[in-house]
């Protein structure tokens, strides 16, 4: 059975960038739907109080009854709400805690109030917010969908039952595919690497600045968000960090090596998915390199703000560069990842070493004609159309609504 059109979908939404991508999912997607919205922010209400009449503060629903269920519940699931903040460091362990509980016992009293038949969250699995709108779904048995942003630009990442190694492609098949078309792929790749070769940018790196810019004090809540001097504090570090990094020049070219770029400590994706964390990841990957003869090649993340992975990765006597990384992924003799996208996007087929857990994990060292197929399946069948940055770009409504569909 299909979606109704009385059908109620809820999205909690946490800053303005989010709010312009579910205004456009909407608008593209579900406009025949009932849709609430639920923030914490007063600019996000203002941004959509004028397009959609159920929107609400979290601090609306923070006044009801509830039971002990709901208790054991919270408690039960607090480590894995509060993990990557507790690893970020901008809270106080107990506020985190008590906010952690604040915004779940918020959740519940709206959804006490509303009947909702379907959820939408972004991620799920990161921060402390999303990560318990996720759990308090779960606890009323609400059919969840899961948005990312897309491991490649003009797509996005949908699901039922997760995102990267927590998604439903952990369980199937991607080399089982019917509509290849091989000369679709090679145009796809061909471009695609002409355009990383020449310029490779990170769009959320700079998301993070942009969002910290426009961060208004009317915007604070003191009951679900670190302290201001705390969030400045940690843009300082970040820039500090920033200008003691000293990196190495090498002529990759002529250097025989292993690359291995780093994802970002507090990464959700190493904390949820990973046994290894960042310093024991590179102790394997310099492991690894020595054993088989090679240099080292380590590039940070842009948004690392942790001096001390840094000055670790040094002691390790590697190569700590800031090249553009598909150039570093072409002259590699092999790669090594956690489980972040660079491992993914290993068109130039290197044998790959991936230490966390993520779906393509299974798929890494396979043959060129089976690569190409799964990467061709996850890129035309498996990402949707759509872009969380540009929106210029229109989502794919056919295949989105397919999503909730039973």
């Amino acid at each position: 059975m299909g979606m109704k059109k009385q059908d109620n979908i809820l999205i909690f939404v946490t800053s303005i960038k989010r709010a312009k991508f579910f205004k456009r999912l909407v608008t593209d997607v579900f406009y025949d739907k009932n849709i609430f919205f639920i923030t914490y922010k007063k600019s996000v209400y203002d941004f959509l109080k004028d397009d959609f009449a159920n929107i609400y503060y979290l601090s609306d629903f923070k006044n009801c009854e509830i039971d002990n269920r709901l208790l054991n519940f919270v408690k039960f699931h607090q480590d894995e709400a509060i993990l990557v903040d507790k690893k970020i460091g901008l809270f106080p362990c107990q506020k985190l805690i008590n906010s952690y509980y604040y915004v779940s016992k918020c959740f519940y009293c709206f959804y006490k109030k509303f009947n909702i038949h379907y959820t939408f969250v972004f991620n799920g699995y990161g921060q402390y917010l999303e990560t318990s709108f996720r759990l308090i779904s779960e606890f009323f048995n609400k059919k969840l969908l899961f948005f990312e942003i897309g491991n490649f630009s003009s797509k996005i990442f949908v699901d039922k039952k997760g995102v990267n190694a927590a998604s439903s492609l952990m369980h199937k098949r991607l080399d089982m595919v019917k509509n290849f078309n091989e000369s679709k792929f090679q145009r796809f790749k061909e471009g695609y690497l002409r355009e990383k070769e020449n310029f490779h940018y990170v769009p959320q790196s700079s998301n993070v600045k942009k969002e910290f810019l426009l961060k208004k004090l009317l915007d604070y809540n003191i009951k679900v968000e670190p302290s201001l001097l705390r969030v400045f504090v940690n843009k300082i570090k970040q820039k500090f960090v920033k200008k003691q990094i000293s990196f190495d020049s090498i002529n990759i070219q002529e250097l025989d090596y292993i690359f291995f770029p780093l994802q970002v400590s507090y990464d959700s994706q190493i904390l949820r998915f990973s046994s290894y964390n960042i310093f024991q990841a590179i102790d394997k990957a310099y492991e690894i390199a020595k054993m088989k003869g090679l240099k080292l090649v380590i590039k940070p993340h842009p948004a690392e703000l942790n001096l001390e992975v840094l000055e670790y990765a040094k002691s390790k006597d590697v190569y700590l560069v800031n090249e553009n990384t598909y150039q570093l992924l072409k002259n590699s003799k092999e790669v090594i990842t956690i489980n972040s996208t660079v491992g993914l996007e290993s068109f130039y087929y290197k044998p790959l070493t991936v230490l966390g857990e993520t779906w393509y994990k299974k798929y890494a060292n396979a043959d060129k004609k089976i690569k190409d197929k799964i990467l061709f399946n996850y890129l035309f069948n498996i990402l949707v159309d759509g872009d969380y940055f540009n929106e210029n770009i229109k989502f794919d409504e056919i295949k989105i609504r397919s999503f909730l569909n039973d």
